[in-house]
């Protein structure tokens, strides 16, 4: 009976366990708000925004407004805003550092 109670709990820990490491490897909810000046001063996170960013979400020359791009990068998401001027100076910026990360 005992063998029995050790082998029913043993199983039900192992299940448990399953069910939470799976639920953990899906994509996590958590998101990164930040402007794009900050973004800037990171050069690894400004070379996947270059990567993953291209100029045609922006409408035509719309000024007046705040955008925001996704950017996934080192598994964390991060949601970049900024105005339709710096986010134009952002695609006219060269990288500094073009070789790839280490």
């Amino acid at each position: 009976m005992k063998t029995k109670n050790l082998i029913l709990i043993v199983a039900l820990l192992s299940i448990a366990t399953m069910t939470y490491s799976q639920s953990k490897n899906e994509s996590h909810p958590f998101t990164v708000k930040i402007t794009l000046k900050c973004a800037l001063q990171d050069p690894s996170l400004v070379r996947a925004m270059h990567e993953q960013i291209t100029y045609n979400f922006l409408p035509a020359n719309t000024e007046n407004h705040v955008y925001s791009a996704i950017v996934i990068y080192k598994g964390t998401r991060y949601q970049v805003y900024g105005t339709y001027r710096e986010w134009m100076k952002f695609f006219e910026m060269y990288l500094i550092d073009p070789s790839p990360e280490r």
